[in-house]
């Protein structure tokens, strides 16, 4: 018997982490990881030189980017060769032609991944296919979440920021530098007022928002966990 909150769950089991990267040695996150770590620092330290110097010395200073792309792009090779050899030791019938690995190679995986954990749960006939399909989608229309007040609360606060500075603060500062230290002390709030924000939105609302959802859903959810379990059992027979 395999019930909704289960199939759910092999969605989850999916994930490259799962089936890939949780075959990874830890050495292999070490050396891959560390140079593309210390290529986004210099990339980022570039665009901090850039900011500082205000456009000038980007000739002197555009090695740091240079050298930052390529140690983020030998990571991603790395890596790619990493994924290459634990698809050739465990799952070697989802090799390609050129013995290498593709998005194809991703997708056999996962399918003989999903027809071995449903093997004596669910016959795959079209028809329950077709169910489990609708099934997936209508939770996925339930689980959507858009962030409606991050955005929303984000664009106003923004706004007002942007109004006070263009306009507002010149009534306030006595000289161009008054100007900017009170801008800044209001960009201060402004971005302490997002992160309240963001925390509200991912700790509080987007949890309580997603069970609202839910509840309009209760009822059909329980008819489909009961016709997952009668074709579960016809399976059995």
């Amino acid at each position: 018997m395999i019930s909704i909150e289960e199939l759910l769950e092999l969605n989850n089991k999916l994930s490259l982490d799962n089936l890939i990267r949780s075959k990874y040695n830890f050495s292999w996150f070490v050396i891959g990881g560390l140079p593309f770590l210390l290529g986004v620092a210099l990339v980022g330290y570039f665009i901090y030189l850039l900011v500082i110097l205000e456009g000038n010395g980007i000739i002197q200073n555009i090695s740091y980017m240079l050298l930052g792309g390529i140690l983020m792009f030998l990571s991603v090779l790395y890596f790619r060769s990493k994924t290459r050899l634990v698809i050739q030791t465990h799952y070697k019938y989802a090799l390609n032609k050129n013995n290498g690995w593709d998005a194809m190679s991703i997708l056999k995986i996962r399918k003989k991944y999903i027809k071995k954990s449903l093997k004596g749960k669910v016959k795959l006939t079209k028809k329950n296919i077709l169910f489990i399909i609708e099934i997936l989608q209508q939770e996925k229309k339930i689980n959507k979440y858009d962030y409606p007040f991050l955005i929303t609360g984000t664009s106003i606060v923004i706004g007002a920021f942007l109004g006070a500075f263009l306009g507002g603060l010149s009534k306030y500062a006595n000289d161009i530098n008054d100007y900017f230290h009170i801008s800044k002390k209001i960009l201060g709030l402004v971005l302490l007022v997002i992160c309240l924000l963001i925390f509200s939105e991912f700790a509080l609302l987007k949890y309580w928002i997603k069970d609202i959802k839910k509840s309009t859903y209760r009822l059909e959810q329980v008819f489909q966990d009961i016709y997952l379990e009668k074709i579960s059992k016809k399976n059995q027979k």
